[in-house]
């Protein structure tokens, strides 16, 4: 006997493939691969770092080629120029992946999230392209949106039961399951069943979408009851920081920006809700909220351009100050819109938003773009006014440059390095700076101290102040002719330690039938090495660091000698060497103390004949 209900299944998957087999592909693809990343081993992930860009490919792919089909279905084209438009959706993601580098920075990987977010809100009016069609355009997004949230519902709890299953399976028949099949399982559920789903359920009558009167009684409850509420909430509280400003007469901290943005994206969704009911006769409130909403957001989006303008004009724009800038213009332009126009055009917002994801992640007018220039503009206007930029070239100071000023410059060039890379740096440069970061095992936290050491500064982190300074040394990697003599030890070994003033850090380690402890005494900042808690000896890391910064007096964020980073002590039962890679810590410069967060070190050991 035929199973009806397994038989629509069957026939469902397989209709949905036809539909979307571009998308379908791209969603198969970026998961296998992913399952096969989980099961690499982490040293060779080094090896596979292009595995990643496929899989950000076929992300993009998803939306891409879920649009390009929509559009086709919309515009009833026949087979020949849908498959123009799958094969120019292919040579596109070939092209973008052709330029992503091997191991992604973080420039690409923003820009691979803005092209994601750009694609996300193409899919929501591509299919409605014409003149009005608001209807239609409210009802297939309403037919998504319900549809991802039933597919997430769905692929939760098929995880949570297959992994319930799984976890049975090892505990009542002792069979073990690597954590690994957990991760695969979920990128399976989501990748390809959860899309799937997702997809099968993709309206395709665009005719009756159009004509379509169906709001949910639910979703009028939840807007009209919870969204608002929350909405109201949100904006008494940023009206009572407004009344806050001009009472005590300061600039707006920077966070609130997020606070304006989250509040007004909260508020335009409430309003996308209970679009379809606004010219109810029972619904007249509707039309009263939307309009108190936007004349009540013109305050705000002052508050919010002072917050941002106030950033900008005292620390330049970056990626993030970029991005809230954009949406502040975006939400100035967009309330006045709704406010003046009689027929809400609401395809204009994800249209808006689309464009905005495109044209901001990339090209001369984009975020990353913009934030360098702007960064570097800082940057030489503070070297040149200490005279270490003259004629475009770096010069060492020759002067103590003041700690403000020198913490700037630190900011900026910490920046730069870590979201455009040191090469933007290099025309300020006689030397080449790729020489300074020849070994690829040095910490990257290095590559700012170097490049400061270059212009003859100390670089200061963001959380020091006058009083109290960072320090960090480690041993200088380039040098390959010192050698060390560690004759004579019988053991050794690694230790890596965050050190905490609160209490001692203990560490344990066996040596055949002994146990070592290696624990921290923060007020005389000493190693306690004790062996089967009768042999004990110390180490003075207090001492040792006094003594590196008699050796480099003005930068204490230093790449020292070997020599220089080694640590003896000895005593009648035990011989320890220690070579510090990496020391870490503060210095209070009023009190004279040291606070050490930070030790990483190969420790050669020696123990004489005792007694247990």
């Amino acid at each position: 006997m035929k199973l009806p209900a397994i038989e629509n299944l069957i026939k469902g998957i397989f209709q949905t493939f036809l539909r979307f087999p571009l998308a379908l592909l791209s969603a198969i693809i970026g998961s296998i691969i992913s399952i096969y990343i989980i099961g690499l081993e982490h040293q060779k992930l080094k090896d596979y770092q292009y595995l990643n860009n496929i899989v950000i490919i076929c992300t993009l792919g998803l939306t891409l080629f879920l649009s390009i089909t929509l559009y086709s279905e919309r515009k009833n084209l026949t087979q020949l120029p849908k498959n123009i438009l799958g094969l120019i959706g292919v040579f596109l993601l070939f092209g973008y992946y052709s330029i992503l580098p091997e191991k992604l920075n973080l420039i690409h990987g923003v820009r691979s999230l803005l092209l994601g977010i750009g694609l996300h809100f193409l899919v929501a009016f591509v299919p409605f392209t014409g003149k009005a069609e608001l209807t239609g355009f409210w009802q297939f997004n309403k037919a998504l949106f319900l549809r991802i949230l039933t597919a997430i519902l769905f692929s939760g709890v098929l995880f949570v039961g297959l992994s319930l299953a799984m976890t049975a399976i090892e505990h009542l028949f002792s069979i073990k399951i690597d954590y690994k099949n957990y991760l695969r399982l979920w990128v399976f559920i989501t990748g390809i069943f959860n899309t799937w789903f997702f997809l099968a359920g993709v309206p395709k009558d665009f005719y009756e979408l159009n004509h379509s009167e169906d709001y949910p009684k639910g979703l009028k409850i939840f807007t009209q009851y919870v969204l608002i509420p929350l909405v109201t909430i949100y904006l008494i509280i940023l009206y009572c920081y407004t009344a806050k400003i001009i009472l005590e007469w300061k600039w707006p901290i920077g966070w609130v920006s997020y606070l304006v943005l989250g509040f007004s994206f909260l508020g335009i969704l409430s309003q996308l809700l209970v679009y379809p009911i606004r010219d109810k006769s029972e619904n007249k409130w509707i039309k009263t909220y939307s309009k108190w909403f936007y004349w009540a957001l013109f305050p705000l989006i002052i508050l919010l351009f002072l917050a941002i303008w106030k950033r900008i004009s005292d620390y330049g724009v970056t990626e993030n100050r970029y991005f809230v800038l954009i949406l502040a213009l975006w939400l100035n332009g967009n309330s006045i819109y709704l406010l003046t126009n009689k027929v809400q055009n609401i395809k204009m917002i994800p249209v808006s938003l689309c464009l905005i994801a495109f044209l901001s992640s990339f090209g001369p007018w984009g975020a990353f773009g913009i934030s360098k220039n702007s960064q570097l503009n800082r940057l030489e206007q503070f070297l040149t006014e200490h005279s270490i930029l003259v004629t475009g070239k770096i010069q060492k100071v020759t002067y103590d440059v003041p700690f403000d000023d020198t913490k700037e410059i630190s900011s900026i060039v910490n920046y730069l390095i870590d979201v455009h890379g040191h090469h933007v740096l290099q025309p300020m440069f006689n030397q080449s700076l790729d020489s300074l970061f020849i070994d690829s095992s040095e910490q990257y936290g290095q590559k700012p101290t170097k490049i400061m050491n270059l212009m003859g500064l100390n670089f200061i982190n963001k959380w020091q102040t006058q009083e109290q300074s960072y320090f960090s040394y480690s041993i200088n990697n380039y040098n390959a002719q010192e050698i060390l003599d560690i004759k004579g030890f019988d053991y050794y070994f690694n230790y890596n330690a965050y050190l905490h003033t609160a209490s001692k850090s203990l560490t344990s380690y066996r040596i055949q039938d002994d146990v070592l402890e290696i624990s921290y005494a923060p007020l005389e900042q000493l190693l306690h090495f004790i062996i089967n808690d009768t042999v004990n000896i110390d180490v003075d890391l207090k001492l040792f660091v006094k003594k590196l910064m008699e050796k480099s007096p003005k930068y204490n964020n230093i790449n020292m000698s070997l020599q220089d980073m080694v640590v003896d002590s000895e005593n009648n039962n035990v011989k320890i060497k220690m070579i510090v890679k990496a020391l870490n810590g503060n210095h209070s410069k009023l009190e004279d103390k040291f606070q050490i967060t930070h030790v990483q070190a190969n420790i050669f050991l020696k123990i004489e004949e005792f007694k247990k």
